[in-house]
């Protein structure tokens, strides 16, 4: 019985050690994951986006993000700290115009773009929320 009990306390002790490890990496993973990958917006603050639009959105590793708001060229700055995603208020972009209702739509983007945002994935989605939880972004990965 002793026997049997000093291995279940090794395993326990592994499987903690196991835990505690890949939640230490896991700032590293989401970093990873979010800079190897371009995202094709799908919800915009809960909102579907219109078929076959081009809003995308590239976090690149050294802080810059880039991408299409569904009309024009957007870019910014971010900072990932775990899973607190904080995207500078300075957005740029080009200035084409487009039909209504992609305007609206990058106008949308662009206004819960800034601030920020908790990130998490599940099967291969994006989702971003605000301080309250509420869905400000989701986005699908694809390519860059």
């Amino acid at each position: 019985m002793r026997q049997w009990l000093n291995r279940a306390a090794l395993l326990g002790t592994g499987l903690l050690m196991v835990a505690c490890t890949h939640t230490q990496k896991n700032d590293s993973d989401l970093s990873t994951r979010l800079t190897t990958q371009s995202w094709q917006i799908e919800y915009i603050a809960g909102d579907g986006v219109i078929d076959y639009s081009p809003a995308q959105l590239t976090f690149a590793a050294d802080g810059q993000f880039f991408g299409n708001g569904s009309c024009n060229r957007i870019f910014g700055r971010y900072t990932l700290e775990g899973d607190k995603l904080q995207i500078a208020d300075d957005i740029g972009s080009t200035r084409m115009s487009c039909p209504p209702a992609l305007m609206n739509q990058e106008a949308r983007l662009v206004s819960v773009l800034p601030g920020v945002h908790r990130i998490r994935w599940e099967n291969g989605i994006l989702f971003m929320t605000d301080s309250s939880g509420a869905p400000t972004l989701q986005a699908a990965a694809v390519s860059p």
